[in-house]
């Protein structure tokens, strides 16, 4: 961002694009260290139960997605709806 602006004797440098240079700069440093403490305090309030419950959904998360690849779905013919071990008629 350039705070200089063109006048009668050269470029020379706005002060109120200086100050709001300095007011976004000091609104993201708060932003970042407010969410770091937010994301501690969170961190600390976790009992290890809570993790255990979020590890279990998590892995109960990924078994469904990968039954989803190898389970019944994909085990029947999209055409006739039968076994696919059974559909010869189809010829898929």
């Amino acid at each position: 961002m350039d705070t200089t602006v063109g006048s009668g004797w050269g470029r020379v440098h706005n002060i109120g694009l200086i100050s709001d240079r300095q007011n976004l700069l000091f609104l993201g440093g708060l932003l970042f260290f407010s969410g770091i403490v937010l994301f501690a305090v969170y961190k600390l309030k976790q009992t290890p139960a809570d993790e255990a419950k979020v590890k279990g959904e998590l892995e109960n998360k990924q078994k469904v997605a990968q039954e989803g690849v190898t389970g019944q779905a994909y085990l029947k013919c999209r055409i006739c709806r039968q076994c696919v071990e059974s559909c010869r008629s189809c010829s898929v």
